[in-house]
Order: structure tokens, then sequence, then C-alpha cells
């Protein structure tokens, strides 16, 4: 454009010219400004600021073609309130008038016809370009309607515009200015999404996904090419999950810090660990990108509103201490992705406070602050759904934290996971499931596991599954001494008590006191072994020998196998409870000789009725004691115990024949 002076000189010789023309016949030359705007109601401020730039002269060029973008009076009343200004006077006294005259002229004629969705056109003012949306019959120039089209002349064409645009850089500039975000551009467009992001008067944060970023997302979604995804119905709501209303800088990002985007079904969640920070399952690899209407972050990923299994524990009021420690273990990015598939087992928050308790923690700050925290969190987490329809009883599964596996248990409608209820099943996620559990659970190793990595005691392991023990033995917070035979020992027993096979067995209603027959309720090593009789957790009580040593008549064979809640003895023999409904204080030690015995059996000083029984609970022989001998002559080899009743008291001897 000229200056002042040349427009001066200008405005003379076209006078010249149009006496020229006149006197020659020449017919009346219309121009953008005399015959649009100047004759316009609608448009009295307009002329009265392209005056006093200066600018009116340059509109009248005969020899110029142009499109001029021309704010009604209403656009330069709004214009004047979002700058703060005082009135119209205030905005025609700015230093930077021209210049925002300038920018809503081109320097050629495009008429409604050539504006395209998406255009990007120079004004003479080239400090921004004009971002042109056509969405339906609607059509915008960077945030303002065009409500008016060719209004001619014949040195150009006139749009009318609803709001006053600004050459002030936006997020939009940020990314069209980006080479690595043609992806996201060619989205927002397709988005018709320029009139929000170039509004000069909002503020904006926008997280940035990068072309590789919105590759990955096309495959991660089965889709064919980006236009498949520019084609989407819900590309609007992706893109606007990735901005929020408001700028918030790096600065302003805290761990664990939620937002609220302008696609508000679903929030960001923001991980800071270290010196890495996330927006969901996303690193953001850049920040504070300026704009004079907000801040751009560049994402490595593109982050969907799809409702996850961290956004399930974000709902919930009774998992705030979980939500509080999936934070603090830098669990969000993972949780958050909605492209994997978890299965997450929930601990309410009373399970969180029992669990500190259990742990001798002070509060569940103290947990929060273990260095086994994600340790924790990830052995409730499992990356396969598995609902509820999926877990049998037995079913052992492996969780993200692989130091141990997650014993299910299913009792009628009772289901647990190790030794916790599980109170609530199949509460949706786009990218799993989440169970709740009444107990927080513990990759301890216990005397289950230790029976479940020895390939001996697999008829052990199927028998528990099968009286439903798994609970109790799984319990990280018990004390056990497991007595525990081996595969032979269980198919022995099968023999001597004459069932067809294992199965049958595990169908006995008698399983459960077998098995708990062979527990103690506290830790027993072998050194802390001694002879007597010890309680077991039927309410039975085994008889210790450690000259063998020997529980009852079974040998010992292997010693202190260890677990964190207790510890393991193999055993030869299955143990068969014999002494049913007798209570242990009637109980007494009966002294027998000589033992082992090949023929005779001989008790002292005692009467009364005797049993003999094997050790799986036969009752091989019985009678009345008088003479204080018992022909043991015609019993096999083997180990035996006898019962002797005298009164209401009950003597027990273990004795072994020859």
């Amino acid at each position: 454009m000229k200056k002042r002076t040349l427009q001066i000189g200008f405005k003379k010789t076209a006078l010249a010219l149009s006496i020229v023309f006149t006197s020659i016949g020449a017919s009346a030359q219309t121009n953008v400004f005399d015959n649009v705007i100047a004759v316009s109601p609608a448009h009295t401020s307009l002329k009265l600021a392209l005056e006093t730039a200066f600018l009116d002269d340059d509109l009248q060029d005969p020899m110029m073609n142009y499109t001029v973008f021309a704010p009604t009076n209403a656009a330069f009343d709004a214009v004047v309130a979002d700058l703060g200004l005082a009135d119209i006077n205030a905005l025609l006294a700015l230093p930077n008038l021209a210049d925002i005259l300038l920018y809503h002229v081109l320097d050629s004629e495009v008429p409604a016809s050539a504006v395209t969705n998406g255009l990007v056109a120079t004004p003479m003012n080239t400090s921004n370009s004009i971002k042109f949306t056509v969405d339906g019959i609607d059509v915008y120039a960077n945030q303002a309607p065009i409500s008016g089209f060719d209004l001619p002349a014949d040195n150009g064409v006139v749009h009318v515009l609803d709001e006053v645009i600004l050459e002030n850089s936006t997020v939009v500039d940020v990314a069209l200015g980006s080479a690595v975000h043609t992806s996201l551009v060619a989205a927002v467009v397709e988005a018709r999404l320029l009139p929000a992001l170039t509004n000069p008067f909002e503020k904006y944060t926008v997280f940035a996904p990068t072309n590789t970023a919105f590759d990955n997302v096309v495959t991660d979604l089965g889709l064919a090419d980006i236009n498949a995804l520019l084609a989407l119905p819900t590309l609007a709501d992706i893109l606007l999950y990735h901005v929020m209303n408001v700028e918030v800088p790096s600065s302003g990002v805290t761990n664990g810090l939620i937002a609220t985007p302008m696609n508000t079904t679903n929030s960001i969640k923001f991980t800071i660990d270290g010196t890495d920070v996330f927006a969901n399952q996303s690193p953001i690899s850049g920040f504070d990108l300026p704009a004079d209407n907000g801040v751009v972050h560049v994402l490595d990923e593109v982050i969907l509103s799809n409702p996850t299994v961290a956004d399930v524990a974000l709902g919930s009021a009774v998992h705030t201490s979980l939500v509080a420690a999936v934070v603090e273990a830098r669990l969000l990015p993972a949780l958050t992705d909605p492209f994997e598939k978890y299965t997450v087992f929930a601990p309410t928050n009373t399970a969180f406070d029992d669990v500190v308790t259990a742990l001798g923690l002070a509060d569940i700050n103290a947990l929060l602050a273990l260095p086994s925290l994600a340790d924790i969190l990830l052995y409730h987490v499992m990356n396969a759904e598995v609902p509820s329809s999926g877990v049998t009883n037995g079913l052992i599964a492996t969780p993200m934290n692989t130091t141990n596996s997650i014993k299910f248990t299913v009792d009628g409608m009772d289901v647990y996971a190790n030794q916790s209820p599980i109170s609530g099943f199949d509460l949706p996620a786009d990218n799993g499931v989440v169970h709740v559990l009444d107990e927080v659970i513990l990759s301890n190793p216990t005397v289950a596991d230790v029976a479940i990595g020895s390939a001996v005691h697999t008829s052990l392991v199927a028998a528990v599954v099968e009286a439903r023990l798994l609970p109790a033995l799984t319990d990280p917070f018990e004390k056990y001494t497991v007595f525990a035979p081996t595969n032979t020992a269980f198919d022995n027993a099968v023999t001597a008590l004459g069932l067809a096979d294992i199965n049958a067995l595990l169908a006995s209603s008698d399983l459960t006191s077998i098995l708990l027959y062979h527990v103690l309720g506290s830790e027993v090593l072998e050194a802390d072994l001694a002879n007597g009789m010890v309680p077991t957790l039927n309410g039975q009580s085994v008889t210790v020998d450690i000259s063998g040593p020997t529980i009852n008549t079974s040998n010992i064979t292997a010693t202190d196998l260890l677990a964190d809640n207790g510890v393991v003895h193999v055993l030869d023999a299955v143990l068969v409870p014999s002494l049913a409904g007798i209570e242990e204080s009637q109980i007494e030690i009966l002294s027998v000789y000589p033992n082992p015995a090949s023929n005779v059996l001989n008790i002292n000083n005692l009467k009364g009725n005797y049993e003999v029984v094997s050790i799986y609970g036969e009752v091989v022989k019985s009678g009345t004691l008088s003479n204080n001998t018992i022909d043991v002559s015609e019993l096999s080899t083997g180990n035996y115990f006898i019962k002797l009743t005298n009164n209401t008291t009950v003597y027990q001897a273990k004795f072994i024949k020859l």
C-alpha cells in the first residue's frame, strides 16, 4: 500500500483521470470503498477506520483487484469490548489500526465460489494468514462468520464479516508451522474446528499429536489410512478431547492432575514420572509452544475419550485409596491406554485400611511411600480381559506383577482371588473390566505356592482346590504348617481306601476334614518339632515323633520348604483322621510294646474297648482288652494306630507291624 503522501498524489491523479474519462464519455468505474463500504449503513465504523488509517484511497484504485472482508458495526463494537477499549475512538487511535484493517484485505479477487474448506490465504498484512472454513452453508474467515458474499465492484469484491479478525498468532498457527503436524492440521480442517481455534479472544491448551501418532492410531483402530480417520463421524470429538479451553503451561501440570477437555465425555489424566510427563497414555515430548490464544504441547500418541479401567476407579467413592496409589505409582499411563485390555481387581478403601494395619504401617501415606507399591498394585492387574464368566474354581492366572500367580476359588456364590472375596463383578470399561476386592492381595509366596510349584504334589493341589481351601492357604497374614503328601501318597491312599481313583477321593465328603488334618495353625520348623500330639485345623491332633521324624505313621521325607506365611514338610502317606467327635482334652498317650511288633502288642494296666486303625482311617481290628495283650499277627506289614477307650478317656498310640 502507498504511504499517505503517495495516496494524496494518487488521489489528484485519479481525479484528473476521472475528468479525462468523463470528458471522452467513459462510463464511471466502481470500487470497493466508494460503492460498497461507504454506502453501507452497516459499515460506518469500517468506513471511518479506513479513512482514519488513510486506506480509503487505496481501495479506490481501479488498477487493483481486492477482496475485502468487511466487519459490520456490531463486529467493531464487539472487538472494542473484547480488547477492553473505551469506545470505537480508542480503537481508531491504536497505532496498529492499519495492520488490523490490512489483515482483512487480499490483493486479489476471491469470490465466494473460490473459497474452499481449509483454504489458507495471505492478506496484505502478511504477518499471518487467514484460514477459511466451509461447514455446510456456513463460511468462516478465521473465527468470523461470513454473512454476506460477493458484493461487487470493478476493482474487487467484498464479503461481510460478523466479527473482526486479528493477525494474532493462534494455536492453529503453531500446528500450521510444524512439519510434524500436517495430519493434525488436516484433521482440524476436516472437523471444521478452525473457527474455534483461531479465536484470538479465547485461551486454549492443545495437546498436538504428531504425524507418527496419527499413523499409529490409524493402525490401532484398524483403519485403511489417514483418510479413513478423517472420515470418522467422531473426528471432532477425538480432536476436542485434545483441547482444553484454558491455558495450562507445563508448569501447571502436576502428577495426578485430572483436567476436563472440550470433549467433556472424559477427563485427561496427567502423570509426571521424573522428567517424563504423560497425558493419559501418551508421552508429552514438546512443551509450551506459545500462541497468543494459548499454548501447545506435543503428544507422541493420540489420546481417546474412551472410558478406561482407570475411570471406573476414579468414578467410585469407595476406591479413592486405590486411585491415590495408582497415581503415586505412576500407573495411569498404562491403565488409560485405550488399546490394551486389562482386568483390574480393585481393593476398596476398607481393604487398604486393613492392609495398612496388617503391615504395621502408620497410615495410608506410609503404604503409598513403599518402594514396592507398584509391584503391589500390578499384582492386582492382568493384561487380558477376564470377566466373571471366565473365572473357574482353581483358575491360576498370571498378573502384570509376574512374581506370583493369582489363585481363584469359586465356592457356590462366593468367588475369591487368593484370600480376598470378590464383592463386585464386571464393572465395564472400553479397555477391560474391574472386579471389586474386599482385601488387598499380595504377591508373597505362600504354602499354597510351595505345593503348586511342586511336580510331586499335583494331587494335593487338586484336593486343596476341590475343598475350596485356597483362600485360607493363600492368606499372606496367617502362619501355617502344612504336611504335604506326595502324589504317590495319594495313590496309595486311594488303593488302601478301596476307591476307584483320585477323583473318588476328591469327591469324598471327608475331603476337607482330611486336608485340614494336615495343617497346623502356626509355623513349626523341623527344629521346633517335639514328640507328642499337636492339634490340627480340623480339631484333631496328629502325633509327632522326631526320631523319624514321623507324623502319625507317615514319614517326613523333606522338611522346611519355606513360604512367607509358613512352612511345608513333605509326607510319604496321607494322614486320615480317625478320632472324629472326640474332644482334645479326652485324648491321652498310650504306651505299647514291643514297637515294632510282630505278633502281640502289649498294653499294661488298662482295660476297655479298642480299635486298630490303618493310616487311611480304616478300622482293621477291634475288641475288648482284658488281658493286656492284642494279637496283631494277622495284620499286614505297615503303620497303624491303636485307640483304647476307658470310660470317658481315650488313649492313642501308633505302632509298626513287622
